[in-house]
C-alpha cells in the first residue's frame, strides 16, 4: 500500500502543479509574487510591514514547494521497493537454507 500511495500522491502532486502553471500561465508570470510594504490604504500599519522586499521562497514559491514535495515521494517510492526486494531476497534465502536444514 505504501508503494501505491506515494504513487498517487506524486500523481496529485503533478496535476496540482501543472493546474498552477495553466492558471497562473507558467508560474513564472509573478502571480505568486508576495507583495510586501506599508499599504496606502492603512497608514496605520506597523513598522514590520516596511518597504523591504520580501526575501522568502523567491526561488518559486508554492510550485517549487510542491515539486520538492514531488520528489519527496519518489524518493519514498523507490527506497521502499529497494527494501521490499532486499526483504523477499532475504525470506527466499531463509526458506531456501530451512528446507535444506529440514532436508539433512
Amino acid at each position: 500500500a505504501t508503494i501505491q500511495d506515494a504513487r498517487d500522491a506524486q500523481e496529485a502532486v503533478a496535476q496540482a502543479v501543472a493546474a498552477l502553471a495553466e492558471f497562473y500561465g507558467g508560474g513564472s508570470s509573478g502571480a505568486f509574487i508576495q507583495q510586501s510594504g506599508k499599504s496606502s490604504a492603512d497608514p496605520e500599519a506597523p513598522e514590520i510591514f516596511s518597504d523591504a522586499s520580501y526575501t522568502g521562497m523567491e526561488s518559486g514559491g508554492v510550485t517549487s514547494l510542491l515539486e520538492v514535495i514531488q520528489a519527496d515521494y519518489a524518493h519514498m517510492e523507490a527506497e521502499t521497493e529497494a527494501a521490499e526486494a532486499k526483504s523477499l531476497a532475504e525470506y527466499d534465502k531463509f526458506m531456501s537454507d530451512s528446507g535444506a536444514d529440514k532436508a539433512a
